[in-house]
């Protein structure tokens, strides 16, 4: 019995490691099946970090497990991922991992991300199964045997997916996540029951940059009668909800071929008139638990007949609310008297033949009632529509029948009575005499303050409408600190809201303040928290915008064409201060202009021509040409970021110039200037001036022994012709006449901060010197031209160039002839020594050898002389060019 027992253990052992050996031995065998089945599948790129084989995870079935799992477009969608999941878990026939087949019964996805898209023209990224085509050649070229998969599955889940889909070609973006799904019944059989549980959160739904849905969530659960040899589906015990909208579908799909029948009906009945309410996401996602509502609610829907590339089924959907009311727990007024009948329907065949019509909307609420209606037919050949809309609304009591929160405040009166009709084809012919059109909207006392915006109020506007004008009688709104009073009228406004075609008109526009600061932050930066808002000074400053509130990019847009006759007292921009600016603005094509604005800043007067171009959003253009006069250098410096740049010198300038000035830069993202871009020329004109603290003046005063150039006052005009190009700052020669002394200056101011002038001086005494000024302003470097100031002072006590050098001559020539003397001597020298070696030798041989010895010393000798006096002629030369 014990050695049975042994036995017993020893073989449930083995059989555990073989459980444990087996998967790592066989995981790179399966691994590199499933990518080479997949990737020949499909025409696109299968891939997957890794692969394990788990023998206990579903005992007794095998699990297989692909980690960093993606399918990855080709083509067109090269780099594309299609689909991309942490985790897929396979579970398959634990036998049939040992053969050449593999038969899978359960899929589980784990936090997959599927991206679904159609580019404009019509390619779809998920048409990656090859053409039969296609396949039929391969199956006749491949000698490989068929598929080793094979399908029998009974589970598939999908848990915490990401769905995106969008159409380049209709606009249309789509968006939920998480969803689960989970189906569970045999796939692989001809006729199943599958068991449905689908539940999907936060969907949106986006139409041509219009939001149709948001924050929506839906769940279904359903026993589906599979016919999966003819491909219809037929829906029998299921329940559909979406948000708090319960309802039951009806019918069946079926899949013939590439075309889709369909006929399905919606059973809403048992929901109430807060269900509906649920649908808008206004009331979904604000305390609706706290919402108490009532109305008899009629919802119905239906879809029948065959979907093609080219048809539609037949749909229809028809809502009718009567006597609804709705009411917050917290709040102390309710809004009754609600009525809505809508129908939306298509016979089948073209959408064109979709009809939307709305002939009741009513809501009453603070005393006051609006009441709408409307019809919309042939949406995609030539839109015609029927609307109207009448009432009154008072602001104020919204946040009594509304829960708005600490972040809105609202206050006003808006009153409306306009109708239109008419077709899209008389827009875009221009053809509005027959359109019917008229009404006014007027608003009185409105007050709106959200988190990230500045205060807006509108004490007063008035607006009439016909067929081919809006006429604006009178606005006087507040943005902020900001006033801003207007009138005036535009046309094309049809073409403007329906397709976005430009915007033409003349408008008068006056403000007392206009603080570009506050709402080009506010426009830059929509989640800013709230600020405080004070009331405008006597004397508002400019002051820089927050480093949290950066500014960003202000585009004008390309479909207006607005003239605008300005007077503001006082413009903000920056660090600048802009008082009583005049001229007309305009906004076309992108671009704004200003025609010869006349206005004072920089405490001078200024008439300027500018265009500012966001035709590449990312980089604005501006061309600039103006004519500032008795402007102050240091306030141009202060609020002037650009001058900072190309000329940090008025900084430490005290005066007032003139100047013209033409040029062209662009900006970055944040709207500032890039320097490099700067190119343009003008001249400078300035009157009295100072200049102190100039270190470059410091340090041509200190190499002069001159200290009257510390700090400089000039007593006459200056004029300073310039130029600009990549940034670089560089005048034509100018001079400064600073009491006694007179400067003529030229030479460039670098995007580093680096300079390079010239500067010829005129000292008192007749004296001049020439100097090199380098460096930067704040570290300058000095180099003086010596030679000619000691030229300078030998004149002063009598001594002139001509007689010194007569005397530098006489010094050179003695030196030539001291060295031509010595010479000679060491040449006398040997020559005696020669004759001594000679002398002293009897023997013929001797002798001989005497003689070569000899002249050998006098070569050497005469080569020394000659050195010698090559020598002095260089210290000649040397001492003549001093």
């Amino acid at each position: 019995m014990k050695r049975a027992f042994k036995i017993l253990c020893g073989v449930l052992v083995a059989i555990i490691a073989l459980m444990l050996i087996v998967p790592a031995l066989l995981s790179g065998k399966i691994g590199d099946i499933v990518k080479k089945e997949a990737n020949e599948m499909v025409d696109a790129t299968v891939d997957f970090a890794k692969l394990d084989i788990s023998l206990f995870r579903h005992f007794p079935k095998a699990s297989l497990d692909l980690e960093d799992f993606s399918v990855t477009g080709k083509g067109v969608f090269e780099g594309q991922k299609l689909v991309a999941a942490s985790r897929i878990e396979v579970v398959v026939d634990m036998l049939s991992i040992f053969g050449d087949s593999f038969e899978v019964s359960k899929i589980i996805l784990n936090r997959p991300e599927i991206y679904g898209r159609i580019t404009a023209d019509g390619k779809a990224n998920w048409d990656i199964m090859p053409s039969s085509d296609d396949e039929a050649a391969k199956a006749e070229e491949s000698d490989d045997a068929p598929s080793s998969f094979r399908l029998s599955i009974t589970d598939l889940r999908i848990k915490e997916a990401t769905i995106r889909y969008t159409d380049d070609s209709s606009r249309i973006h789509f968006h939920t996540s998480p969803l689960d799904i989970a189906l569970s019944g045999n796939l692989s059989a001809a006729q199943t029951v599958i068991d449905t549980k689908v539940s999907a959160a936060d969907i949106t739904f986006v139409s041509d940059s219009t939001t149709l849905a948001k924050g929506i969530t839906a769940t279904l659960t359903a026993k589906i009668d599979a016919d999966l040899q003819n491909n219809k589906y037929t829906l029998s015990d299921n329940l559909l909800s979406v948000n708090a909208v319960k309802a039951r579908l009806n019918g069946w799909v079926q899949l013939a071929g590439e075309n889709i029948d369909t006929d399905l009906s919606l059973d809403c009945s048992g929901n109430n008139f807060k269900d509906i309410l649920s649908l808008v996401p206004a009331f979904y996602t604000k305390d609706f638990a706290d919402l108490t509502a009532t109305g008899d609610v009629s919802l119905t829907a239906w879809v029948r007949g065959r979907m093609t590339a080219d048809t539609y089924p037949a749909f229809a959907l028809d809502v009718k609310v009567a006597d609804g009311s709705f009411k917050y727990a917290a709040l102390p007024k309710s809004v009754n008297g609600i009525a809505l009948q809508a129908s939306v329907r298509n016979s089948g065949g073209s959408l064109d033949d979709t009809i939307v019509d709305v002939p009741l909307f009513l809501v009453s609420f603070g005393g006051h009632t609006v009441s709408a209606k409307a019809l919309v037919a042939t949406p995609l050949s030539d839109l015609a529509f029927k609307a109207s809309a009448n009432g009154k609304i008072d602001l104020g009591a919204i946040k009594e029948v509304y829960p708005l929160g600490d972040e809105m405040t609202l206050n006003g009166i808006i009153t409306a009575n306009v109708s239109a009709a008419g077709r899209m084809s008389q827009i875009e012919k221009q053809a509005f005499d027959k359109m019917q059109v008229s009404g006014s909207v007027g608003i009185e006392g409105m007050a709106v303050k959200l988190a990230s915006l500045p205060a807006i109020t509108i004490d007063d506007a008035y607006a009439a409408v016909s067929p081919a004008t809006a006429t604006l009688d009178r606005l006087n709104v507040k943005v902020g600190n900001s006033d801003i009073a207007a009138k005036g009228s535009v046309s094309n406004y049809w073409g403007y809201i329906l397709q976005n075609k430009t915007l033409s008109g003349s408008l008068t526009v006056r403000s007392a303040l206009l603080d570009l600061n506050e709402i080009m932050a506010a426009m830059g930066n929509d989640t800013a928290e709230e600020t405080e808002q004070n009331e405008p000074t006597e004397q508002p400053t400019a002051t820089e915008p927050n480093a949290a509130e950066a500014l960003s990019v202000v585009e004008v847009p390309k479909n207006l064409n607005l003239r605008l006759d300005s007077n503001f007292d006082k413009v903000l921009f920056e660090k600048m201060v802009i008082d009583n600016l005049k001229g007309i603005i305009t906004l076309r094509n992108g671009e704004l202009t200003l025609d010869r604005l006349a206005m004072e800043m920089f405490r001078g007067k200024a008439t300027v021509s500018a265009q500012y171009s966001t035709a590449d959003v990312d980089t604005p253009k501006v061309k600039l040409n103006a004519a500032f006069s008795e402007a102050s250098y240091r306030t141009t410096f202060d609020q002037l970021e650009l001058m900072q740049a190309i000329a940090p010198i008025f900084k430490d300038m005290d005066g007032s110039y003139s100047m013209s000035l033409d040029a062209a830069l662009s900006l970055d993202k944040q709207m500032n200037p890039i320097a490099k871009s700067v190119n343009g020329k003008g001249k400078l004109t300035s009157g009295k001036l100072q200049l102190g603290n100039v270190k470059a003046l410091s340090a041509l005063s200190k190499a002069l022994g001159e200290n009257t150039l510390g700090t400089l006052q000039t007593t006459e005009p200056t004029l300073v012709s310039f130029t600009i190009k990549d940034g670089d700052l560089t005048t034509k020669p100018f001079d400064i006449r600073l009491g006694k002394v007179k400067l003529n200056l030229s030479g460039t101011t670098s995007l580093d901060q680096t300079i390079d002038y010239n500067a010829a001086i005129a000292l008192p005494d007749n004296l001049t010197a020439n100097a090199k000024i380098g460096g930067t302003f704040a570290q300058p470097t000095v180099r003086l031209d010596t030679k000619k100031m000691a030229e300078q002072a030998l004149a002063s006590v009598g001594i002139t160039q001509e007689s010194v050098n007569a005397e530098l001559q006489k010094q050179a020539d003695a030196l030539i002839a001291e060295a031509e003397k010595a010479g000679a001597k060491l040449v006398e020298a040997a020559q005696a020594e020669r004759q001594k070696l000679i002398d002293k030798t009897t023997n013929p041989l001797t002798r001989l050898a005497a003689e070569k010895a000899g002249d050998k010393l006098v070569a050497e000798a005469q080569k020394q002389s000659a050195n010698l006096v090559a020598e002095a002629r260089k210290k000649a030369d040397a001492l003549l060019k001093r």
